[in-house]
């Protein structure tokens, strides 16, 4: 669905903070970017939604250029959940998910019985009807979060656009954001997220790519990238593999107290 050709993009003409990287992503996939500080995920991101033009190279979409596309299509097309999304009104949990119904519609936007069951469907899904009339500003850091994915699912984008998802969230939470994921996926949906953390990655995505500075170093299914010397490439330090006898999972080798 998503096919990225030789993108090169920086902020100054001197200093490309992604180059010449190329990548598919599948519709009906989960694909996570991994990657150090800097190395350019949230970049390619938003060169994917269209928020930045390439210098050089394009995003297309179903054979169209992501930029040949209105901003409202785009809208409509993809659902997007940034690191951090402050809301400037202390809104009602409820108001802050429809404020995703309007997103793509002209003029201004009058909800319908259809939006607001469309609301309860959404924060039902997300375990968040108790959360419902909570004002946003004092949602504790995970509850934020996952009124942000609920706002992005709002609208049954055809893609969905991560960016470190699991940010704030407690196991539970964390756990039941990626069974959704999952059932996304299997409904169709092209899931790109991104990610520090290649534990809970090899444990629900169909493919992994990690960034070195602003450049494909590793790619293919879990299993291939997740290994100690891909991940030792991308983040300059040391794996191990862990295994409980039926599953094979990273984690950095820290040191161990006495």
């Amino acid at each position: 669905m998503i096919v990225l050709e030789d993108l090169y993009f920086g902020y100054r003409p001197d200093s490309p903070v992604i180059r010449g990287l190329s990548m598919n992503i599948e519709a009906g996939q989960i694909h996570c970017i991994l990657g150090p500080n800097g190395s350019g995920k949230t970049t390619l991101l938003q060169l994917i939604l269209g928020y930045l033009q390439p210098d050089r190279g394009r995003v297309v979409i179903d054979g169209k250029n992501i930029h040949s596309l209105s901003p409202a299509e785009r809208s409509r097309l993809m659902g997007y959940v940034p690191q951090i999304n402050e809301y400037p009104y202390n809104y009602r949990v409820r108001e802050a998910v429809l404020l995703g119904r309007a997103a793509g519609k002209p003029g201004w936007f009058t909800p319908g019985i259809g939006d607001e069951r469309a609301v309860d469907a959404t924060l039902e899904r997300l375990d968040l009807l108790s959360l419902s009339e909570r004002p946003v500003h004092s949602l504790s850091g995970g509850e934020l979060q996952l009124v942000n994915i609920a706002r992005s699912l709002i609208t049954n984008p055809r893609i969905l656009i991560l960016d470190e998802p699991e940010s704030h969230l407690d196991p539970a939470r964390d756990l039941r954001l990626h069974r959704m994921l999952i059932e996304l996926a299997s409904g169709g949906i092209a899931i790109a997220l991104t990610s520090h953390n290649p534990l809970l990655v090899s444990h629900y995505a169909h493919a992994v790519s990690g960034l070195i500075d602003g450049s494909i170093g590793a790619s293919g299914p879990p299993g291939q990238v997740l290994r100690p010397e891909a991940l030792r490439r991308i983040y300059g330090i040391e794996y191990r593999l862990i295994s409980d006898g039926t599953w094979s999972y990273p984690v950095p080798d820290y040191p161990r107290g006495d």
